[in-house]
């Protein structure tokens, strides 16, 4: 009797064996399985940049374009980047920035880093960025890349309204957050690492397809109850404009540097930029800070059914603000960096073409506005390779 049952059991573990095997080489074939794999998570925690892009990894990302919800897919190379394959023998210039130079939503061949190359074709551009990275984080990727750089012709640090809000937040997490100079995250990454599982798990979703599968169902089950349990928001407006200097977003700093947490932010976000200024000039590098407009800067129409919707005078304050420009534009008189706004250029684009720059309900630049900014961009490059216009 007892080894009948050994039997039947020895039976069924590898009737259990052989289903496992065979569903993972199915789920390899269709290949499914390695999107879930791929995607969970995009961003991971760094012990030097904060968080970056798995290598290989592939995420599908949703957004609304001219009324129509865009599918795509945004794959990552062995680096951890959204960047084409090297074009040797031509000039290389670098851009360095966050979201919006990694184009969320945007085909690999749409964004303006890829149409600048498209556009002069005689230039190779690296396309460096990570969503949320700020000065800090560039600084930390310049300065343990910088050997890469050897040669390369420009630098281009694409610079947005949320990041002194992002590098004083990555400083708080740091090792030593009163150590701007020797910033290191082991902390973080053990303490993030801890959320995810212990190592076993970690490693089956790594390798295991089913178990990735699996996970990801989850994940998303957990999500869905939380969504609906969850009490409905009810619509709020952005701070009347005599307090949105006290509200809670990177908006407030539109008004001007008002709080303390607000004049630290931005002085870490200026100590930074020095620090970048000043490694590039060691090793001859030219240093372009980029200004990127928030999108009711560049117009009313833009974003307009965000949420929280903004009042009729924020909207008005931050489309006339010229606080970010005029303080970068100081201080690359200070540093000896070139300054770029794209305020003007995108406004003066879209007064002749009558299209939405950025993506409905998004930050983010749309695929008309990275075609937008490659126009803008192509001849300002060409310049500074060449000292003069195509």
């Amino acid at each position: 009797m007892f080894s009948d049952i050994r039997k039947r059991s020895g039976q069924f573990l590898l009737l259990c064996a052989g289903i496992v095997v065979a569903g993972e080489v199915c789920l390899g074939l269709f290949n499914f399985p390695d999107v879930v794999n791929r995607s969970f998570p995009v961003y991971v925690p760094h012990s030097r940049y904060h968080h970056f892009h798995k290598p290989h990894g592939l995420y599908i990302q949703r957004t609304r374009e001219n009324g129509a919800v865009r599918e795509r897919f945004m794959r990552f190379d062995a680096e951890g980047l959204r960047d084409r394959s090297p074009k040797p023998g031509l000039p290389q210039v670098l851009f360095i920035g966050d979201s919006m130079v990694e184009g969320m939503g945007v085909g690999l061949n749409e964004l303006f880093a890829s149409r600048v190359e498209d556009l002069l074709g005689n230039v190779d551009v690296k396309n460096v960025s990570c969503s949320s990275w700020s000065p800090l984080n560039y600084y930390m990727w310049i300065s343990e890349n910088i050997a890469q750089l050897a040669g390369y012709k420009a630098v281009y640090l694409f610079y947005f309204p949320n990041d002194p809000y992002n590098t004083i937040s990555y400083l708080e997490d740091a090792d030593d957050p009163s150590d701007p100079d020797g910033v290191t995250f082991a902390h973080y990454v053990r303490s993030s690492a801890a959320k995810e599982g212990n190592l076993y798990q970690r490693w089956l979703r790594e390798h295991s397809r089913i178990y990735s599968l699996l996970f990801y169902i989850k994940v998303e089950f957990r999500r869905q109850r939380e969504l609906r349990a969850k009490p409905t928001m009810p619509v709020r407006v952005l701070v009347p404009p005599q307090d949105i200097h006290n509200s809670q977003g990177f908006e407030s700093l539109f008004v001007g540097v008002r709080s303390e947490r607000q004049r630290k932010a931005v002085a870490l976000d200026s100590y930074y930029i020095g620090k970048i200024q000043g490694l590039l000039a060691k090793h001859d590098l030219k240093l372009s800070l980029v200004y990127v407009p928030l999108a009711q800067q560049v117009g009313f129409d833009e974003n307009a059914g965000i949420f929280p919707p903004y009042t009729e005078e924020s909207r008005q304050i931050i489309y006339e603000s010229n606080v970010f420009q005029d303080h970068l534009s100081r201080l690359a008189a200070q540093s000896g960096f070139t300054f770029i706004d794209l305020k003007p250029a995108l406004r003066e684009y879209k007064s002749h073409n009558s299209i939405l720059l950025y993506n409905e309900r998004d930050l983010h630049f749309s695929t008309a506005g990275h075609a937008a900014v490659a126009q803008i961009l192509a001849p300002v490059i060409m310049a500074d390779l060449y000292g003069r216009d195509r």
